[in-house]
């Protein structure tokens, strides 16, 4: 391909898979082009690594009791950018996966019959009370006996 086409393709605003579908080529070729021609995606800058989390930071983070929301607001990365510095240094947030917060309260509730369960509440405990009240419960499904 030449430089010219590619530059024209580019300038309108198109991505290296678009080009590549386009051109009928793979968006690799098209890559190895730009690359070839010193030129550069539309949208490179908003692809681009935005760097990792310093050990020592996510570590003061994690024993500071943070949840993995609340890291991901204070380093201006997503939640799963944070998750794989966890995992990448072995760290683990307090709060287990799907688990609130220390005195959080989790409400499960049909919004009718006033059952519910606390976070510190197993299956089992609410499925005996709901039994109490009368309720039959299946894996997500509740109605009344």
């Amino acid at each position: 391909m030449e430089k010219e086409s590619l530059e024209l393709l580019l300038g309108q605003g198109l991505s290296v898979e678009k080009i590549g579908k386009r051109v009928g080529k793979d968006p690799s070729t098209v890559s190895y082009w730009m690359a070839k021609y010193g030129l550069e995606a539309v949208n490179r800058e908003k692809h681009a690594a935005k760097g990792g989390i310093d050990q020592e930071r996510l570590s003061a983070l994690v024993a500071a009791g943070k949840t993995i929301a609340e890291i991901a607001a204070e380093v201006g990365l997503s939640k799963t950018a944070v998750r794989h510095w966890l995992r990448r240094y072995g760290l683990k947030t307090m709060h287990g996966p799907g688990r609130r917060p220390a005195g959080g309260t989790r409400v499960a509730s049909d919004g009718h019959h006033g059952w519910s369960r606390s976070s510190a509440g197993t299956t089992d405990q609410l499925s005996s009370c709901l039994r109490a009240a009368g309720i039959t419960a299946a894996v997500g499904v509740a109605s009344r006996a």
